[in-house]
Order: C-alpha cells, then sequence, then structure tokens
C-alpha cells in the first residue's frame, strides 16, 4: 500500500518531485508485474538509498509478521508488534536487562529483554514515548491482567520507527502518551483498571496513616492550578528506589510513568508500583501575582537583609518565626515567612546576597509574601550572588538626533562615520555619528568601548546606555557620553543611507517587538538558539493550535481537523528583541536534507544564520505561564541589509 508519508519521505532523500516518485513505482509495478512493496524496494535498491530509508525498508518487512496485542496468544512464536513505549526500566542484575510496556489500540504487553539481546545500542536510545517494533519475540504467557508476556531473545530485534510511518503504512493506529494533571485525577479521569501518566508539582512526604500503611506516602499538586489541588500518592515495592534516584525536593515538578488509581472510602489516590518510574524537572518561572493568594510554587529568592525572628501563641504554645526581604528573579521585592521552626536555624546565619531556593504558599497584598508552612514549606540555600544597587531601566531607540533631549540616557541607531583616538588621562577617544541628516560627537572615556566602535566602523550599529548632555564648547549642541554599560551592536555593515532611501521593498518585513496576536506579517534576523521540539498539533481547518488532543478541539472551538507537524524551536533577534519561534521541519529541509530528531545537524545549519519567515504570532496557553511565539509556517530567501532595511526604515518614518 502507497501512502502520502511513504512518497513524501522518498522524495525528500531522492530530491525529486512526489509525482515523479510516484511514477516512477508505479513504472516498475506496470513493467514487472510486482507488488508496490517490492517496486519501493527496487526503487530503493536502484538508487543506493538504503541508509537514507532504513525506516521504510524495515516497514516493510516488520508487516509479514505483524499482529495486534490483543490477539497475541501464549506460546506464540517469531511475532512481531508496534507500539508505544509506556515505561521503560533497566536492571542491574537478574535474568533481564530491561522491561517495556508497550501499548498498542488494541492492548498493552509486558516485554522482558533479556542479557543476550544484539543490539543494545537502540535498546538506550529508548524513552517513554517512542514508537518501537519488535522483531522475532515470543510470547511466554499471559499475566493475571490479561497482559501477554514476550520476550526479546538473542534472534530478536527492536527499532525506533516514525510514528506517521507506521499508522500510514501497517495502518496501526499508535495511541498518544498522555500526562494527566491533578486535576484531571480529581475530577474522574483515567479509569482505574489503566496504567497511565502523570506530571505534578512534588509537595514533601506524608506521614503513613493505618489505611494507607504499607509504603512511602508522598503528596502531589496540580501544575494548572499551582497546588490548590493536591493528592497523595502511595510508592510501594520497586517505585520508592525509582523515586528516591531523582533527589526530588519540593517544589521540583516531577513526571511519573505507569501510576495505577485507587480509592478508599470515596478518596482517590495514586499508587505507584514496579512499572513506575520517575523523571524531574524545575518549574518555569512563573510571577507570583499568576499564581495568585494560597498557590504554591517554587522561587529563586536574593535575600537583602538578615532574618528577623519573632514569636506567636499557638494553641497555648510559644512559637518561633522569622521574616526576611528578598528580591525575585525578576527584580520583584518580596517578603519571606518562615513558620517552620526546623528551618530556622539554617536561615539564621544567612547574609545578604544568599541565594535561596524556597517552596511555599503566596500572599498578594500591599507587598508580595511567600509563607514557607510547617510541614509542606521548603527552603535550600543554593549559593551567594552579587545584589545590583539600581536596575538598568530599558532606555528609548533614538534613530533620528532630532529626538535626543538633555539629560537622558538613550539607545541610538546611526552609522559611525569617523573615529579619533585621544588617550588622554579621562578621555580615550571620539566618535562622529551620522543619522543620515545630521552628525554628533560621542565621547568614549576606555579603551575596550573605543575598541568595540572601531570594529563597527562605517558601519550601522546600535549603542545602547549612552548620556545626551549639552555641548560645554557649543552650549546650542549636543554632546554624547559613553557609560560603563554602553556597547555597539553590529546592524549592518558598510551601510549607506542614500542606498537604503532608494530601495523599493518586495515585502513589509515587521519588526518582532510590533508583532500583534493573530497577524500574518513577514520577521526577519539572525537564529540565535535551537532546540528540537518533536510533534505540535495544529487545525487543518484555521490553523490553530489543538488545545485537548484526545477530543480533537482547537482554540476556536473546530473539532476534529487535525494536522501533526513536526517542528523545532529557536530563537530569532532582528537588532532591536528577540523572539521565540516554531519552524516546521518541512520547512526547514529547504535548506536540505534533515533528518528527524538530528538536533545537531539543525543546529549547525541554522545558529547564526539570517532567516526571512512568514507567519503568525500565537499564544500556548496550555501551559502554566501563557507564552507567545511565533509560528513561521513559511521560509523565505530575504536576508541581510534588504530585510533590516524592510523591518525597520519602512516602520519608522525617516526624514532626510
Amino acid at each position: 500500500m502507497l501512502g502520502k508519508e511513504i512518497l513524501k519521505r522518498l522524495s525528500e532523500i531522492l530530491g525529486k518531485p512526489i509525482g515523479e516518485v510516484e511514477n516512477l513505482i508505479r513504472d516498475i509495478k506496470e513493467r514487472f508485474g510486482v507488488s508496490d512493496d517490492i517496486a519501493i524496494l527496487e526503487v530503493i535498491s536502484r538508487y543506493n538509498i538504503a541508509d537514507e530509508a532504513i525506516e521504510i525498508v524495515k516497514l516493510i518487512k516488520l508487516r509479514q509478521t505483524l499482529i495486534q496485542i490483543k490477539r497475541i496468544k501464549s506460546g506464540m512464536r517469531n511475532i512481531s508488534v508496534v507500539g508505544v513505549v509506556e515505561t521503560i526500566r533497566f536492571f542491574n542484575r537478574g535474568k533481564y536487562i530491561a522491561l517495556i510496556l508497550l501499548t498498542d489500540n488494541t492492548g498493552t504487553a509486558q516485554v522482558y529483554v533479556s542479557k543476550n539481546i544484539p543490539d543494545r545500542q537502540t535498546l538506550s536510545k529508548i524513552n517513554v514515548g517512542s514508537v518501537v517494533s519488535l522483531e522475532n519475540v515470543v510470547c511466554l504467557g499471559i499475566l493475571s491482567n490479561g497482559q501477554p508476556k514476550l520476550i526479546l531473545t538473542k534472534y530478536s530485534s527492536i527499532h525506533v520507527i516514525d510514528k506517521k510511518l507506521v499508522e500510514e503504512f501497517l495502518n496501526t493506529k499508535i495511541p498518544n502518551v498522555r500526562l494527566y494533571d491533578i486535576r484531571d485525577i480529581a475530577f474522574g479521569h483515567p479509569s482505574e483498571d489503566a496504567y497511565f501518566h502523570i506530571s505534578a508539582v512534588y509537595m514533601g512526604e506524608k506521614q503513613k496513616s493505618e489505611s494507607l500503611a504499607s509504603g512511602k506516602v508522598i503528596l502531589l499538586g496540580s501544575i494548572n492550578d499551582f497546588c490548590r489541588t493536591k493528592i497523595q500518592c502511595i510508592l510501594r515495592e520497586n517505585a520508592i528506589h525509582e523515586f528516591k534516584k531523582i533527589d526530588a525536593k519540593p517544589g521540583d515538578i516531577i513526571i511519573a510513568h505507569c501510576v495505577l488509581i485507587r480509592e478508599f472510602k470515596n478518596v482517590r489516590y495514586i499508587v505507584a508500583r514496579n512499572l513506575t518510574i520517575f523523571h524531574k524537572k524545575d518549574p518555569e518561572l512563573t510571577p507570583p501575582n499568576v499564581v495568585g493568594t494560597g498557590g504554591w510554587w517554587k522561587y529563586n529568592i536574593i535575600i537583602q537583609k538578615p532574618p528577623r525572628f519573632g514569636t506567636y501563641e499557638k494553641n497555648g504554645e510559644i512559637n518561633r518565626y522569622a521574616t526576611l526581604t528578598g528580591i525575585l528573579p525578576d527584580g520583584t521585592k518580596t517578603r519571606l515567612l518562615v513558620w517552620n521552626e526546623a528551618l530556622l536555624d539554617l536561615i539564621s546565619d544567612l547574609k545578604p546576597g544568599t541565594e535561596l531556593a524556597v517552596f511555599g504558599v503566596v500572599e498578594i497584598t500591599n507587598q508580595i509574601k511567600i509563607h514557607v508552612h510547617r510541614r509542606l514549606g521548603f527552603i535550600e540555600v543554593i549559593g551567594k550572588k552579587h545584589i545590583p544597587t539600581t536596575t538598568i531601566r530599558t532606555n528609548q531607540l533614538i534613530t533620528s538626533f532630532q529626538d535626543l533631549r538633555p539629560n537622558t540616557n538613550v539607545d541610538i541607531l546611526c552609522k559611525i562615520v569617523a573615529l579619533e583616538t585621544i588617550k588622554s588621562e579621562k578621555l580615550y577617544g571620539v566618535l562622529r555619528l551620522y543619522d543620515g541628516n545630521k552628525t554628533i560627537r560621542m565621547l568614549v572615556w576606555d579603551a575596550e568601548t573605543f575598541k568595540q566602535a572601531e570594529e563597527c566602523s562605517d558601519s550601522l550599529v546600535k549603542i545602547t546606555s549612552i548620556r545626551v548632555r549639552r555641548d560645554r564648547t557649543r552650549k546650542q549642541d549636543l554632546i554624547l557620553l559613553s557609560t560603563k554599560f554602553t556597547t555597539f551592536k553590529l546592524i549592518a555593515k558598510f551601510f549607506d543611507y542614500d542606498t537604503m532611501e532608494s530601495y523599493k521593498p518586495i515585502r513589509k518585513i515587521k519588526s518582532l517587538d510590533s508583532l500583534s496576536l493573530g497577524e500574518l506579517a513577514y520577521v526577519s534576523g539572525t537564529i540565535t538558539k535551537v532546540e528540537w521540539i518533536g510533534k505540535m498539533y495544529f487545525c487543518k481547518k484555521c490553523g490553530s493550535l489543538i488545545v485537548d488532543l484526545e477530543k480533537k478541539v482547537c482554540e476556536l472551538g473546530h473539532i476534529g481537523y487535525v494536522d501533526e507537524k513536526t517542528v523545532i524551536s529557536a530563537t530569532i533577534d532582528d537588532g532591536f528583541s528577540e523572539r521565540s519561534v516554531i519552524i516546521p521541519l518541512a520547512e526547514l529541509r529547504k535548506l536540505g536534507i534533515i533528518r528527524e530528531g538530528d538536533i545537531q545537524a539543525v543546529t549547525q545549519r541554522l545558529i547564526g544564520k539570517e532567516m526571512c519567515l512568514f507567519g503568525k504570532l500565537k499564544i500556548e496557553l496550555s501551559m502554566s505561564t501563557p507564552t507567545k511565539f511565533f509560528l513561521g509556517d513559511k521560509i523565505y530567501n530575504i536576508v541581510g541589509v534588504e530585510a533590516f532595511y524592510e523591518r525597520f526604515f519602512r516602520n519608522n518614518k525617516h526624514t532626510r
């Protein structure tokens, strides 16, 4: 069976149009009277692309022996299975080296990997969510929960394969590995019979109750409502060891794969057992005003003043507490109140500048407060940091010298037309700057700043943090003075205002800081950072993000129009601001053949590259903090000074 995905892959590898590849396969079928599979293998052999098309070759071989999990019977041999990895655990000793829980759309199987499996390298690349194929597998029996017990022997093989190819070529639906939030569980999902996966805030260890006597009990909070919804999780058997390996601290985000729901006296709780594995990550920085009063979150706080101690009475007992004043990473001042007496010795000797990791409950009044409670609060000393005495403000960007005003600090965009070295006791050199209309002098006090300016001679630059003063020698004129924060950022080499004014634009390119949500626009800049994202889901009808993949609902309410794209995340800088962008892998392949998941190749091709993208500014609402990003659907060939002129001079009225 030929499919669009197979034709698309062959087209990319061969560098031929899809129609031409389809005709080539059809000709081979008609000429030799062979099947689709044989015709595809002939094309791969004829053009010597077996290495590039290895996934397609594996799939052709695979479907000869493929069986659905629900159809597996005890004693079956030499069978093949395809599914998504729900969990994978490795063993240091014993008969097997790994255990995989594998799921297709018909059921779940437990796969035991023997020590003599030939391809251990592939095994090391498998993660939760990987789609894999198993070949020459043996079924030893059916477990009490109805799951087949499969064995990978020295005659078996295991491969990571592409989900799209599997679903199209093998006509096998592969389910997604969904992460549930604690709120989902509180509202009745998922069912009690199935394994599932959770993402939650670890709030700390709990004391065992009589009903939950066995195992270790921890408390988990919802990410989506900042721990206002909580649930107990019981760790049993091997799950205790797995949890200790990640060394989670209260406030960390933990992901638990393959846990179960249980209920006792109408109260739901989570159970983690032998198949459960854990991962840990730091929570995203979320401002306290977003968390809101009553929400729990983790913050790094730099202490400004030593702690002050006091006492209060509760239930007839005198208790001690401490207060500290600190600064959050975004510069917000906060008051830290520590009610947990066990932590008072830890903070008693803290000096200004000490950085703390704090997990507590937020209170928003006339001043932001974070309370560290007696049982669930957490404080950890990270180290010592410098406290800035003043906050550097973002300056106004000036493009015309007629907008300069004395006694202000500004950033300017202009051309450096001349430099003169003075090297006196106080003054190192003088620059002459030109805005396309008039010239102004700038005094530079140190050699390092002057060297930066020399590297940008005769070029258009953005100069930051400049003081504007009246010229003592000519009172009617202004003069610019460098500061210790002054920097020079090259925008365009050997720039000429007259040439740029005569340029006739093809497309109007917008500056990144002027984009509006949902607006179609061209943007251009330099790629400064690249990360691999993988699959994202969009609405085929309107292009919006899918907010509920299970129900196939997009942001605008359309149902059932799902378009899956493989994408990368990058940061683009246009010289004035930067923006996170999402670029489909299909568009990046215009720059050359890029294999899915090969982040090294993508990084080498994109970092430092000038790129023009067409798309929309969107907002990701599913994250704890709504995040704006630009979805670049198309890549265009507009670069260099031409692109800079488009995005700036046409957006700012420049008069001569």
